[in-house]
């Protein structure tokens, strides 16, 4: 859940990045600290460690936007190679202030991204949060590779609520798309900020200060 850094006005957010095997989590998260790290934005480089055989790759960066004169910290967390592990995917769900959901475009992988996200939905109702406000951003990728679905289809079977949206090809680059996504999802979270989390701090608000 969102921690409130009022010493430094951050506002500590973990974003989960979730899909099935091999759609490009970690790779996405790489290209993150990579962009990040040119704009001096990069507050912990990118990290990859494993733990009990279930590879991580992790980093932090500087949000685009402000609220009010708060800054969002981003802990940007992917599970590289695979579908995240069950074994871990209820606790990063339950910790996780937004998704992004990396999907892959290809016509043989929709049933896995559809099922994944069902997973995300049961796992966010067992938490008694909602999930049709929980921020979330999909990432269509390999949009280039032969096979792949139209966005219409994709659309269609994974994106129900009307989500943003990003699309990306190797071909084409992948880095601006994917930083794209991140900043759309970062307007979802602060408009999710201050309908659901900010109006609980009020008790407090001499010590955090304005929001808007």
């Amino acid at each position: 859940m969102a921690f409130f850094d009022a010493i430094n006005q951050l506002i500590h957010c973990n974003v989960i990045y979730c899909g099935p095997a091999t759609s490009g989590k970690s790779s996405s998260i790489r290209h993150i600290a990579s962009n990040y790290a040119q704009h001096q934005q990069l507050i912990y480089p990118l990290q990859r460690y494993a733990h009990e055989e279930v590879r991580l790759v992790s980093c932090s960066v500087l949000g685009q936007q402000q609220l009010g004169a708060w800054r969002l910290h981003l802990h940007c967390l992917g599970q590289a190679g695979a579908a995240m592990d069950v074994r871990y995917i209820k606790h990063w769900i339950s910790i996780a202030d937004a998704i992004i959901f990396v999907a892959d475009s290809q016509r043989h992988k929709l049933q896995e991204n559809i099922r994944q996200l069902q997973h995300i939905a049961r796992i966010q109702t067992a938490n008694k949060r909602n999930f049709s406000k929980l921020p979330l951003v999909l990432h269509y990728t390999k949009r280039d590779l032969q096979g792949s679905l139209p966005i219409e289809t994709l659309q269609r079977y994974l994106n129900p609520l009307a989500w943003d949206y990003a699309e990306t090809n190797a071909a084409a680059g992948p880095v601006e798309p994917i930083v794209a996504a991140l900043h759309m999802f970062e307007t979802r979270l602060i408009a999710y900020l201050k309908q659901a989390i900010i109006p609980s701090l009020a008790p407090f608000a001499r010590l955090l200060g304005n929001f808007d």
